[in-house]
């Protein structure tokens, strides 16, 4: 079994990727529902609710929205070409002239929108330097390596 260390950046990715298979089939949604339900116990932090969790005053005010808005762009960024399957010369000559580089954009983007989300973290509840591993996961009853593979549901 691979070891994997989870640290709060990882709350942040499985928590996107809860949000994001929310609608997707059951293994899929259950597995990272669970994964999250573990880490937000473990870090103490759940990130549906930043504005009611202690300690949120004045000086925190609008963070909540900028992490909700942050995370919005980040799971809404796309291509013009992502809605096409099969398609014809010219917009597969169009593709291999524009789709190589919005795609590397879109990257960048989704990374820099990654790095402020973890920083809006790290404002609300400081550098957290806790992390827990797949061992430490199986005895509280998750069994991390049993992932599902998102394309066995396309």
């Amino acid at each position: 079994m691979e070891t994997k260390v989870y640290t709060y950046k990882d709350l942040i990715k499985i928590y996107i990727l809860q949000k994001q298979y929310a609608q997707a089939a059951k293994p899929l949604q259950e597995y990272y529902a669970r994964l999250y339900k573990h880490l937000k116990n473990f870090f103490g932090t759940d990130l549906d609710a930043l504005e009611q969790r202690e300690g949120y005053g004045a000086e925190l005010t609008g963070l909540d929205s900028l992490f909700r808005c942050t995370l919005e762009c980040y799971c809404n960024t796309s291509s013009p070409f992502d809605c096409l399957i099969e398609v014809p010369k010219p917009i597969s000559v169009l593709y291999e002239t524009h789709g190589i580089l919005l795609n590397d954009r879109m990257a960048s983007y989704k990374e820099a929108c990654f790095a402020l989300l973890c920083d809006i973290y790290c404002t609300m509840f400081g550098k957290n330097e806790r992390k827990i591993s797949s061992q430490e996961l199986n005895k509280l009853g998750f069994n991390d390596s049993e992932e599902p593979d998102p394309l066995d549901y396309l």
